[in-house]
């Protein structure tokens, strides 16, 4: 059984209704997966929009992607954080890492989640060898 998670994917553009689009390609749908994109409402409409979801879901941890740490979506987290102190946020999204997390939910206690998803993030950025 799945855990109460509350995921947010917070980034520029199209990047984070491609990134929940290419997970669950991958793992089906997935529930409280919530996508939010700077591109078309201000950080603060976005703040208010994520801040009424964690409150309709009091129990539930947080947990928040971001593409880009620094970045306006990655502020936008920080200052939603601030009014949750218990919300996660990981920056640096892949798909190797939505793969994890998702997966491996309802086998992991949170500590050890967010560990495997990080670790599988990194693990996923690799360089072949070029001929050139």
């Amino acid at each position: 059984m799945k855990k109460d998670i509350l995921t947010f994917i917070l980034a520029h553009s199209d990047i984070a209704e491609a990134m929940a689009q290419g997970v669950q390609k991958i793992l089906g749908p997935q529930n409280n997966l919530y996508t939010f994109s700077n591109t078309k409402e201000s950080l603060p409409v976005l703040s208010e929009k994520m801040q009424t979801l964690i409150d309709a879901n009091k129990n539930k941890s947080v947990i928040c992607f971001s593409d880009l740490k620094g970045g306006s979506c990655w502020t936008l987290a920080k200052m939603v954080q601030k009014r949750n102190e218990k919300m996660i946020i990981l920056s640096g999204i892949n798909l190797p890492m939505l793969v994890t997390y998702f997966n491996n939910q309802s086998s992991m206690d949170l500590p050890e989640l967010i560990d495997k998803t990080v670790h599988d993030g990194c693990r996923g950025i690799q360089s072949q060898n070029l001929d050139l």
